[in-house]
């Protein structure tokens, strides 16, 4: 059974592409070789061995430490898998690989939280466990925490709870080994992964702030039936806990056992029902794992049998989730077996047909002008095609939150800013006007806006994106903002927006959530804001509004729509001005928020001075 859990969570990457989600993967790969500091060079929701999950790879790049992950490491996670389980019923250890084989390549690497959650419960929280095996846990536990900061956190809590439980009846040795373990086996896979010991800190802190505004920003509503499913499904995860928590047998190890499952299921939620896309399968994926595994187990003095009809009725919500993909899963888990058995037997071939991969890549995404004149120089890339550079062999050298929309707190961007005023900057920036969601463009690093045309000026274009190269260094001091009326508004009512004259005018807003809306946020996910503008000439726009980003301000006039838009901006030929705008919560939403918000027009310095030469 080992071995086939090893076949099924071996995933090769394949072949480098230019998009968004193969960008961001991409820089990860070039990221880890390159030993960018995470937390400083870095900063997504990813950690510094997160390139291990990537699909696809960079030909040579990083090919040794990856080749090695999915051989040896995925080895010795399949064996862990099976240690964990190994005194369950054969029936559930087979109904568990069978499950993890048809359902291993959905999760992706969302799969190590499943790793997570089976074993801190089956070894961690098991007191009969030998203290030199758990601590072996620890050090997987440690090193998939380093993956994704998501990990991070439910191992830590996994940590914490088995800390306090071991502590709690009376195994005190056992308690601080596992409280001593941990965070020095964290620092050690951290120096592995080629990090500084010193930044461990501020990736910490910058990975929180950007999990912390995560929910708010990049929140996706998902049908109706779809919620329906996932709150039932969440609803008997509650239950389930309750029950466990209840039982009078080995009580204090349920109460430890509910705690962790508790936060566990949560976080499955909220992880899966917050941007609603794909990520909604993840409950239903895990659900289905964890009901094979731990009921059995856990129904020692509790009749806890009928969460696995929870894990049906998740079978049940993936089918009518994906009625497409169910039909073909099963077969193609079966085809992927069969691929990951020959790229096995020709491992020591994969480099050079990466590479080969590669090149193809290269020959068919060519970025000749922008080749041409940055050279060697350093360039970034803003938009979320930073696949492109890589791929052309360009000095990316990118600002730390290197994905404009996931610059949603202004914490976040004044670490992007502050890049742009240090001796780091790069020489170019290749500039394309795009982001997700419907966002109102301008608000995707929205600090950024007003002051790239004071220290670069456009050099070229190409492929839908104008290059723009520095012509002075950013000035330290920002831009001032001259205030030019504030005061209330009420959601749904239209107000002009000040003239532009050739000053840009920067919008701050204020939004408050109600009482509900409040609940809804911590519970579930906040509700989403939408921003309608009407231009000079009355055409109207409907466009997402991020509230924290909003509440410091963006650029609303002129209307920088298009990447032609913010070419006219940085050449001083202003593009058409915003005239009135209207601020609105999402359909049968408005009992959210507050009726009215805060909102303030200011006055910034004229930018195309610095941007003329």
């Amino acid at each position: 059974m080992g071995l086939l859990l090893w076949l099924t969570l071996i995933a090769f990457p394949g072949p480098p592409r230019a998009s968004m989600e193969e960008s961001w993967n991409e820089t990860l790969v070039h990221g880890a070789v390159q030993h960018w500091q995470f937390g400083k060079d870095l900063i997504f929701t990813y950690g510094p061995l997160g390139y291990l999950t990537s699909p696809y790879h960079l030909g040579l790049e990083g090919a040794a430490s990856r080749i090695a992950w999915e051989t040896a490491g995925k080895l010795v996670l399949a064996a862990g898998l099976v240690y964990a389980i190994r005194r369950k019923s054969v029936l559930t250890q087979l109904a568990f690989a069978a499950g993890t084989v048809w359902s291993g390549w959905i999760f992706g690497g969302t799969f190590y939280l499943v790793v997570i959650g089976v074993l801190v419960v089956e070894v961690l929280l098991n007191r009969e466990e030998r203290l030199g095996v758990q601590l072996c846990v620890v050090l997987g536990l440690a090193f998939l925490a380093q993956v994704k900061f998501i990990n991070l956190v439910l191992a830590g809590f996994g940590m914490g709870v088995a800390v306090g439980y071991h502590a709690w009846i009376g195994r005190r040795r056992a308690a601080a080994g596992l409280a001593a373990t941990f965070p020095v086996a964290l620092l050690a896979w951290w120096i592995v992964a080629g990090q500084d010991p010193v930044n461990l800190g501020t990736y910490l802190s910058a990975s929180w702030k950007i999990a912390s505004g995560y929910s708010a920003s990049m929140g996706v509503e998902e049908t109706e039936r779809v919620f329906l499913a996932g709150l039932a499904i969440s609803i008997g995860w509650l239950i389930f806990v309750c029950q466990l928590a209840c039982r009078r047998t080995e009580r204090k190890h349920a109460i430890a056992v509910a705690a962790f499952l508790a936060f566990n299921a949560f976080t499955w939620w909220k992880y899966g029902f917050t941007r609603a896309d794909g990520h909604t399968n993840s409950l239903f994926l895990a659900t289905i794992l964890l009901s094979i595994v731990l009921t059995g187990s856990l129904s020692r003095g509790t009749r806890l049998q009928w969460f696995w009809g929870v894990g049906l009725f998740s079978l049940l919500a993936f089918r009518f989730n994906e009625p497409a993909l169910f039909p073909v899963s099963f077969p193609y888990s079966l085809t992927r077996l069969k691929t990951n058995l020959a790229d096995l037997a020709h491992c020591a071939a994969l480099p050079r047909r990466w590479q080969r991969q590669l090149d193809d890549a290269r020959m068919a995404n060519p970025l000749p002008i922008t080749t041409r004149i940055v050279g060697s120089d350093s360039i970034d890339l803003v938009s979320f095609d930073q696949g492109l550079l890589l791929l052309n062999g360009l000095n990316f050298t990118p600002r730390p939150v290197f994905q404009g929309y996931s610059v949603y707190l202004p914490a976040l961007g004044r670490l992007n800013l502050d890049f742009y005023r240090s001796k780091a900057a790069p020489e170019f920036i290749l500039w394309r006007q795009e982001t997700i969601d419907s966002r109102f463009p301008a608000i995707d690093d929205a600090q950024l806006y007003p002051e790239i045309p004071r220290s670069y000026s456009v050099a070229a274009h190409e492929a839908g994106f104008i290059l723009l190269k520095r012509t002075v260094a950013t000035p330290p001091t920002p831009l001032d903002r001259v205030l030019i009326v504030k005061g209330r508004l009420k959601f749904h009512d239209w107000l002009r927006v000040p003239p532009y004259r050739g000053r840009p005018i920067w919008l701050q807003t204020g939004f408050r959530l109600s009482k509900l809306g409040i609940a809804r946020s911590v519970l579930y996910k906040p509700p989403e804001l939408f921003m309608s503008v009407t231009d000079a000439d009355g055409v109207p726009s409907t466009w997402r509004v991020l509230p924290d980003v909003a509440a410091d301000g963006f650029v609303l006039s002129p209307l920088l729509l298009t990447t032609a838009d913010f070419e006219s901006f940085c050449t001083g030929h202003a593009p058409k001005a915003a005239t009135t705008l209207s601020f609105s919560p999402a359909a049968g939403q408005d009992y959210l928020w507050e009726k009215t918000l805060r909102i303030g027009f200011y006055s910034l310095a004229d930018t195309s001075v610095g941007s003329s030469r």
